[in-house]
């Protein structure tokens, strides 16, 4: 049976998830594919956690100290796969450029490189993501695109993939990349069957955002603001017109559009769609009504509307996000 070398790079002072949650994927898969007929698979996968350094012997963030099984230069069989974990920026990416020329000399000959979180700033010193699409952690997308000008940086998928190049956003993001990896060798079957072990969410898309669109409004204390958004909640199904929301707060069309974009950094109608998209993507991953009742009960004129919507943010539409997000049983398989 084929072996295919996945080699995940533990970079000193990683988040321990940028590490065991590859590892822990690759190596499910790897039991999985023992318990099926051998005939079933041609190959398996031979899963090694690699030093970028001379030491064997590696901290991780919090304090954990492990061991590796090699260092990556001494690496001499063909690497399949290889993921690059995220790292603190205690020890700047400057410090592993013995790394990063072993990757420039190497690359070519691995059939998938990969990052995991600022891990993707090695990718980024070793030349491998110019005038390619890229992802990152998103408090470090500004950083990535300020230090190497040439990446188009991207801050809200949750990987992106490039040719033979992935990059992951970070830490359980790098578990919904390796899911894809798995997928693309092994088919679906196997890849839900890890994410159901791992009780989480059934594969994310990449290009789902790294974070709830709710999260980009800041947090504010402004009692006009709050009341307004349970309301909406409340008449989502209803026409909700700005003027209606003004008329609500007791101000002026004109004072109100000034103060809620002030105050929340979008303004009141792209709020309002916001709301309603969020809505969706709950009805979507928690219940089985029709599209048609959804786009309803959010809100949206139309099921072609919300699609519209769907496509502006996600780039997938409401029956897609279903597949990729629905709530499984989540039975363990173990």
């Amino acid at each position: 049976m084929e072996k295919k070398l996945i080699v995940i790079v533990a970079i000193p002072d990683m988040l321990i998830l940028d590490l065991a949650g590859p590892m822990d994927a690759f190596r499910l898969a790897k039991h999985l594919i023992e318990e099926q007929d051998k005939q079933i698979k041609s190959f398996n996968y031979d899963v090694v956690i690699a030093s970028p350094t001379d030491e064997l012997y590696l901290g991780n963030f919090n304090g954990l100290n492990f061991s590796c099984d090699k260092k990556v230069v001494d690496i001499v069989e063909p690497i399949d796969t290889l993921i690059i974990s995220g790292f603190s920026f205690k020890t700047p990416p400057q410090d592993y450029l013995i790394f990063q020329e072993w990757l420039q000399k190497n690359a070519y000959k691995i059939r998938r490189v990969c990052s995991v979180c600022v891990g993707a700033f090695l990718l980024a010193g070793s030349g491998l993501l110019n005038g390619k699409h890229a992802t990152t952690h998103w408090m470090y997308c500004d950083l990535l695109k300020k230090k190497y000008p040439l990446i188009q940086v991207e801050s809200k998928p949750i990987y992106i993939q490039q040719n033979s190049i992935y990059t992951a956003a970070g830490a359980s993001t790098g578990i919904d990349l390796c899911l894809a990896l798995i997928e693309e060798d092994c088919g679906k079957e196997i890849s839900l069957s890890i994410a159901k072990i791992l009780v989480m969410y059934l594969q994310r898309h990449g290009n789902q955002s790294q974070y709830s669109n709710f999260l980009l409004q800041p947090v504010v204390d402004s009692m006009i603001v709050k009341k307004l958004h349970f309301w909406i909640l409340e008449n989502l199904n209803k026409p909700i017109t700005v003027q209606n929301l003004a008329e609500k707060a007791a101000m002026s069309l004109r004072n109100f559009n000034r103060v809620f974009t002030a105050e929340t950094g979008i303004t009141p109608a792209k709020y309002v769609e916001k709301v309603r998209l969020e809505t969706a993507k709950k009805y979507l991953e928690e219940t089985d009504h029709e599209l048609k009742n959804i786009a309803h009960l959010v809100g949206f004129v139309s099921i072609d509307t919300m699609r519209g919507v769907f496509m502006k943010h996600y780039q997938i539409s409401p029956a897609v996000y279903r597949i990729q997000f629905q709530k499984s049983d989540f039975n363990l398989l173990l």
